[in-house]
């Protein structure tokens, strides 16, 4: 589900960042605000040094960006509170929730935590790939522009580097800026190819350097395709177990494990209430007895039989099992489906 929201968050900031730089600032105002109501908050740490730089040049006033922000403001929250009210049958404001989880009760670094120059030492080399080098060029080349646009874009990282809980899904919002630095870098290699076997070289460098990433990236999304072994196991236990218990209620108890794989409300059965779902965390064996199944990453529990396993990605495989085993990478069994005996 969260890579759902990742990607209308990510189509809208992309959108507020085009016409970021069009000087469309209604349309910018208005793309951000949605973008932070409904579907992902911290993105206001971007839109705040965007704005911000637009008032120190002067080229938005104040009073208007704040009543283009309420505005917006209301008609998105009015949007998300009335849908998915629907969907989670009950009132609530789910972005509000995940806010107030994170920042008043401050749980977040629970789900564990990273040094401060994690983003700039780890995420971004990772995700950036030959991005990165080309970046530094283009940012060398042309130094003005690039860091009108860079300025607000390392704000962000930098407020952001301040909470102890990371991970790279906060910050894909602002690759598409660094790849824009790489386009920049690559461009400049490209119209100086023919001034000397250097620059040639150099732009020959570039291309591969974009091609093995490439690469590199296709092997990574195989790779994530195994990367929800929860969400499989639901499927696979609706299908399994549909008609097995007739007009009775089916409980179903999901462990944290299948929970951060794949399982998510909008998975489950909605016709009647024949299924019921909980996710109640630290529960001993006696409370486990009452539900007919587990999602578990446990595949022996007491008074429950494994049925089915769901395999998820483990690591890289050896390079001299490429070939012998034709698979670039190791699956082992993550999710059990458990029936109670």
């Amino acid at each position: 589900m969260w890579f759902d929201y990742l990607i209308y968050s990510e189509s809208l900031v992309l959108h507020g960042f085009s016409d970021w730089f069009e000087g469309n600032h209604k349309r910018m105002i208005a793309s951000f605000v949605f973008c932070i109501v409904v579907f992902r908050s911290e993105v206001v740490g971007i839109l705040g040094p965007l704005t911000l730089l637009k008032w120190i040049t002067k080229e938005m006033g104040v009073m208007k960006t704040l009543k283009w922000g309420i505005f917006f403001g209301i008609i998105s929250l009015g949007a998300t509170i009335s849908i998915d009210s629907i969907f989670w049958d009950r009132w609530l404001w789910p972005e509000g929730e995940v806010l107030w989880y994170n920042t008043y009760k401050n749980k977040s670094h629970e789900w564990g935590t990273s040094p401060f120059y994690w983003y700039f030492t780890s995420a971004l080399p990772k995700s950036l790939l030959g991005a990165l080098p080309l970046g530094f060029f283009g940012i060398w080349k042309e130094p003005r522009k690039s860091w009108k646009i860079l300025l607000p874009i390392l704000v962000f990282l930098i407020l952001y580097s301040f909470l102890p809980h990371k991970e790279l899904r906060f910050i894909f919002y602002v690759i598409p800026i660094f790849n824009l630095m790489a386009a920049v870098g690559l461009h400049n290699l490209n119209i100086n190819r023919h001034k000397g076997r250097l620059n040639k070289t150099l732009f020959s460098a570039g291309t591969i350097a974009l091609l093995l990433s490439f690469i590199y990236s296709i092997m990574l999304l195989i790779v994530s395709s195994w990367n929800y072994p929860g969400g499989f196991a639901l499927q696979k236990l609706h299908s399994l177990e549909s008609n097995s218990y007739g007009n009775r209620s089916i409980h179903v108890h999901v462990d944290v494990a299948a929970a951060m794989s794949g399982v998510s409300k909008f998975g489950e059965m909605r016709t009647g209430n024949q299924w019921k779902y909980s996710k109640e965390e630290d529960l001993g064996v006696k409370e486990l007895v009452q539900f007919d199944y587990l999602l578990s990453e446990s595949q022996n529990i007491d008074n429950f039989e494994n049925i089915h396993s769901e395999l998820g990605f483990e690591k890289i495989s050896h390079p001299s099992l490429w070939i012998s085993k034709r698979s670039f990478f190791t699956t082992i069994e993550k999710i059990f489906i458990l029936k109670r005996k």
